[in-house]
């Protein structure tokens, strides 16, 4: 069981490195399939859109749980086998050669679960994205380990072009705000030290993810336990212990905080530690604790997280997650609908960060703590949105952008251009440039000449707020900016026409900017 676990969760955590890390060679079907076998993209997925089909991944997930325990986390979570590799590492270099029975802390565990699926029902993603583990997993990949594989990429590229070997194409990163960067070291830095030195305490203390399914796993029909007329208390078993949940003294093992690695089995030589269907007494013991208050205590806590969680999830009160008046709204990809639609079932995993080719997706760059600081955005200076992809909205695993043929997201206007007269060279120096009306892919900008200078003329109609108008601007600040759309539009259909070039008067053979 234990090799089995190892081979599927490492598949696993490597086709997910694959997804994070942009790679298109991967079929859609298999980024398709590991999203949609993870926890809390299926629980937003069934909260905006309510029915079997769309819900099958989270009832597949709760079943699981409710008859083999927290395979979830041992198998199918990217984060949890992320860890597995830590604690590996750990116990490799001597940092952590055995574990013990860990005290656990359920008021921790369990309020920092209340209070992210309280958020999540007002509204707001915050909480789930900066604690939600497919979350944390995807910023770290796509803003730590990303960086590092494209400057191994780069460095090779330079290595075989000194042989005269050109194989290879630079590739060049997405910005990272200096806020985000800061919130995904420390995300990585509080895994790894509890990885190396606790094991899976994060899994069973912050992960709300984890608070949820261990409440379902200490109900499960299979559940690890003790054959005390073998066991001889040797404590191989609570040495392997990665969640730190086997007390060998009492003979007992927390089934709310295993995370069913099986390394217990595979290590006892008396064959003392099965994994079966409870006899009896104990069936009926986990259900009514009788005389054990504390873990009546603890079940009824967590009873209460879970009906919470649930309850709520389904009645968003969106507190949270409505623009102010005066806002700054980011601009949005197309299939985004509208700020407050997208700020409400946002993982902030930054997926479409990773996928997007012309890297105009930027993870979130708001300041701390503001409404959807976690949720990425377009900046235009850094990119433009290619009318002929749409990887974000294929790639999304909450719908927050959604999948649309390229016919229709083509017609989607996300915001408007502006120009500034007062930064725009043709404006301020009489002289041509016309790049935003070259750049413009739907004929949204087009020259008007006065006095043998060409000057641009918007026509919002046309225009879908893409911003190749903006990348294409030579000036600094830019002189043509794309002002958000808080709800999206269908533009008008625009003109595909055969641009004119028409004959320029000499600029003293300089080109104009």
């Amino acid at each position: 069981m234990r090799i089995t676990r190892i081979i599927v969760s490492g598949t696993v955590l490597t086709l997910f490195l694959c997804v994070f890390l942009g790679d298109d060679s991967l079929p859609g079907i298999v980024r398709d399939t590991l999203l949609f076998l993870q926890f809390m993209p299926s629980l937003v997925l069934l909260k905006s859109h309510p029915g079997l089909s769309v819900g099958a991944g989270f009832f597949f997930i709760i079943i699981t749980s409710l008859i083999f325990g927290r395979v979830y986390c041992a198998l199918l979570c990217p984060l949890g086998v992320l860890q597995d590799i830590f604690i590996w590492l750990s116990r490799i270099f001597g940092i952590k050669k055995t574990h013990a029975f860990q005290k656990p802390y359920p008021r921790i565990r369990y309020g920092i679960t209340i209070v992210t699926m309280m958020t999540f029902f007002l509204g707001s993603m915050d909480m789930i994205g900066l604690l939600d583990p497919l979350s944390v997993f995807g910023r770290v990949a796509a803003n730590l380990f990303k960086p590092a594989a494209l400057a191994m990429h780069n460095m090779a590229l330079s290595f075989l072009e000194f042989f005269d070997i050109y194989i290879l194409s630079v590739k060049k990163l997405h910005f990272v705000s200096w806020s985000l960067t800061i919130i995904t070291v420390l995300s990585f830095m509080a895994v790894l030290f509890f990885s190396l030195f606790h094991g899976r305490l994060y899994c069973n203390t912050i992960c709300p993810v984890g608070g949820l399914i261990g409440l379902l796993s200490s109900r499960s029909l299979f559940r690890f336990g003790f054959d005390k007329t073998k066991c001889v208390s040797c404590g191989a078993c609570e040495k392997v212990c990665k969640a730190g949940c086997i007390d060998v003294k009492r003979m007992s093992i927390d089934s709310n905080r295993c995370v069913s690695c099986f390394n217990c089995l595979d290590v006892c030589g008396k064959r003392a530690v099965r994994y079966d269907i409870p006899t009896k007494e104990n069936f009926i013991r986990t259900f009514f604790p009788g005389a054990h208050v504390p873990a009546r205590r603890h079940w009824l806590m967590g009873s209460m997280t879970a009906g919470v969680s649930i309850v709520f999830s389904f009645y968003p009160l969106t507190v949270f997650s409505r623009i102010s008046p005066g806002e700054n709204i980011p601009v949005l990809p197309p299939g985004s609908v509208s700020i407050n639609r997208f700020r409400k079932i946002c993982l902030g995993c930054d997926l479409c960060v990773s996928v997007c080719p012309t890297n105009v997706i930027i993870p979130g760059a708001s300041s701390f703590f503001s409404p959807g600081f976690l949720m990425p955005e377009m900046d235009f200076n850094r990119g433009f949105c290619d009318m002929a992809c749409h990887a974000c909205g294929q790639a999304c695993p909450t719908d927050a952008i959604k999948a649309m043929p390229l016919h229709l997201k083509k017609e989607v206007r996300v915001g408007s251009a502006v120009l500034h007269k007062d930064l725009c060279i043709v404006h301020v120096k009489k002289k041509h440039c016309g790049a935003c009306g070259e750049a413009c892919p739907t004929s949204a900008i087009s020259p008007v000449e006065k006095g043998q200078v060409l000057f641009p003329k918007l026509n919002p109609d046309y225009c879908i707020g893409c911003g190749a108008c903006v990348y294409a601007c030579p000036t600094k600040p830019k002189a043509i900016i794309v002002k958000a759309i808080p709800i999206h539009e269908k533009a008008e259909t625009y003109r595909l026409v055969k641009k004119q070039v028409l004959p320029l008067p000499s600029q003293n053979g300089d080109f104009p900017f």
